[in-house]
């Protein structure tokens, strides 16, 4: 006989203006919200965290280790098996806004993990290869809890930074809860937190160095740059806009074919082919990287800028690739993905390994601003009023399949 588990309920207080969330409540499955938001809030405090801190005694400095105590390393972990429950039996079934207010607190739950002295070349707690393993194995339990419920939601908790001290990848301030393409893509490249003073804009002048800004510069930048509402500003790195030039070339190579087709039809004639190729390229230009700034008009009539940019290597949660060939003789009984990647690279361009034409120490990225008001005349009228139609709840869509 099969047991059917209860419908998962969710309580909140309407006493005041606005409700406030309370509990979960699957069974004997019971979250306090409440509890669990302050207490993995308050991990970052907790005074059994692992720190590390400097002391100079005549002009010598050294390190002084304090571990992390076994209190403190049962709360992290326990903390963690609130955050699995409610990925498996809750998040589902909840509402979009608060799924985002739990994936901020994986992240301040990871952001702690990251802050403790289990990596680099300073003091290191003794039980920091046991710690990692864990922490490892409960961020892949929690990507497979988020995909069993909702399989387009797989690998969306991402590992920030490596633990390791020769780290041949960043991806850089990741949020959970988004995709890695979603991390650049969506408005304001959420997962792209490198403070407007730490990037480079080549061919323009550079910006004066400032070490040790504060953390809420980022956000004080993303505020004054991107978030002004004249336009929404996202950063995409190379790998994407090399994807967008490909699809640019098939298509016009496809718009090659059919001008050959008009040339060669008696009823059409070289002339109509020729002006409709020529509308192609100026409805359709390619990509400039060459230029400091470049605009264009996209297809519903806004006003695009563009500006190559990367950020600097000493930036806080800068993305970063491998400079060097990780396995270029292929040693490796097991490789990684990115070895398998280094070593197709090297086949297909002739045995040397694939090289970024502006070089692989920086992380090569580029600027797209997009006005929000229509500042010319769109290729495809209403072309902006698309998605908005897809997404009327009012709106009765009939479809014929």
């Amino acid at each position: 006989m099969s047991m059917t588990l209860p419908p998962p309920i969710r309580i909140e207080d309407w006493c005041g203006k606005h409700p406030k969330l309370k509990e979960y409540h699957q069974g004997e499955n019971v979250i306090d919200f409440q509890s669990t938001f302050t207490r993995i809030n308050d991990l970052k405090k907790h005074p059994g965290r692992g720190h590390v801190v400097s002391v100079t005694t005549n002009n010598t400095m050294t390190y002084q280790l304090q571990e992390c105590s076994d209190v403190f390393t049962r709360e992290f972990l326990s903390s963690s098996s609130t955050l699995c429950d409610y990925l498996a039996d809750f998040r589902a079934y909840d509402d979009p806004l608060t799924q985002s207010i739990w994936f901020q607190l994986i992240d301040a739950w990871k952001n702690v993990a990251q802050s403790l002295p289990h990596q680099g070349p300073l003091p290191t707690c003794t039980h920091w290869n046991s710690f990692i393993y864990q922490y490892k194995q409960i961020l892949e339990l929690m990507n497979t809890l988020m995909s069993a419920t909702s399989p387009q939601a797989s690998h969306m908790i991402h590992h920030n930074q490596s633990f390791a001290i020769h780290v041949p990848q960043n991806p850089g301030g990741f949020k959970a809860g988004l995709k890695p393409w979603q991390q650049f893509l969506y408005n304001e490249s959420p997962g792209f937190t490198v403070p407007e003073h730490f990037r480079e804009y080549p061919g323009q002048p550079a910006k004066a160095k400032t070490e040790g800004q504060p953390a809420k510069d980022k956000t004080e930048d993303k505020k004054k740059e991107e978030n002004s509402g004249d336009a929404v500003t996202v950063h995409i790195p190379r790998g994407g806009i090399a994807i967008l030039q490909k699809h640019h070339d098939m298509f016009a190579k496809a718009a090659d074919r059919v001008a050959a087709r008009m040339r060669a039809d008696p009823n059409v004639g070289p002339e109509k082919a020729d002006e409709f190729r020529r509308n192609y390229d100026k409805s359709n230009p390619a990509i400039d990287l060459s230029q400091p700034v470049s605009t264009r008009q996209t297809m519903d009539g806004r006003t695009m800028t563009m500006r190559p940019m990367y950020p600097r290597p000493d930036a806080p949660d800068a993305p970063h690739t491998q400079t060097d060939g990780m396995d270029p003789a292929a040693f490796a009984k097991n490789p990684d993905f990115m070895m398998m990647d280094e070593q197709i690279g090297q086949v297909m361009v002739g045995g040397q390994p694939v090289q970024h034409p502006n070089g692989t120490n920086r992380f090569q990225m580029l600027s797209v601003s997009t006005s929000r008001a229509v500042t010319g005349t769109p290729v495809l009228p209403g072309l902006s009023e698309t998605f908005d139609d897809w997404l009327d709840p009012n709106l009765d869509l009939k479809y014929d399949y």
